[in-house]
């Protein structure tokens, strides 16, 4: 037998090792594209229900929070306790709201007996505040009204936050649904606003 005979003895040989190699490849493509579209499916499954686990949380906050604004409203003397009360159903009733806070709309002539009411109230030195650039705490400017942080909760580490004016602030103004504040017993045109996060 000559060498080429040789050679084309192992051509058959060759062909189908060659054949059988090309067929695992693609076989091994297939089966690792299926796995990827798998595994993709599955992620696209989890991020769905993670989306809609948040969604219904949110849900549920807005719900209680709406609740919540509604027995606020309809109390005609809303003191720090009931505040408080209202407050600690924040985390079983509302999960994704992370701080709730009472804004009353003061207007300009106001402003120094609700002030004054704050001292009252254990805040001396109490002042309607603003927020500089640099995060510094100052006295606000006059305006027309105020929409401060009055209650907080929670409140722990938070007493800088009374008094901040939410009109200082474009954005957080947009946001607020306040009513006029009146000094002494009648509470019953204060608005209530809650922070979601």
């Amino acid at each position: 037998m000559t060498a080429c005979a040789h050679i084309l003895a192992w051509v058959p040989l060759g062909v189908e090792l060659t054949l059988g190699f090309a067929a695992t490849l693609i076989v091994v493509r297939l089966l690792s594209q299926q796995e990827l579209d798998a595994a993709h499916a599955g992620s696209l499954r989890r991020a769905t229900l993670s989306t809609l686990t948040v969604e219904a949380s949110l849900d549920q906050s807005v719900y209680a929070l709406d609740a919540l604004t509604g027995v606020i409203d309809g109390s005609p003397q809303f003191t720090r306790a009931e505040f408080d009360g209202v407050a600690k159903a924040l985390p079983r009733d509302a999960p994704a709201a992370y701080s709730i806070g009472w804004t009353p709309l003061i207007h300009a002539a106001d402003r120094d007996a609700f002030e004054q009411e704050r001292r009252s109230a254990g805040f001396p030195g109490a002042h309607i505040n603003d927020r500089t650039a640099a995060n510094v705490s100052i006295v606000a400017p006059p305006r027309d009204t105020y929409v401060p942080i009055q209650h907080i909760a929670p409140h722990v580490g938070k007493d800088a936050v009374v008094g901040l004016d939410h009109a200082g602030i474009p954005p957080r103004r947009a946001q607020q649904g306040a009513a006029p504040w009146r000094s002494g017993r009648d509470r019953s045109n204060f608005v209530g606003g809650a922070t979601a996060g």
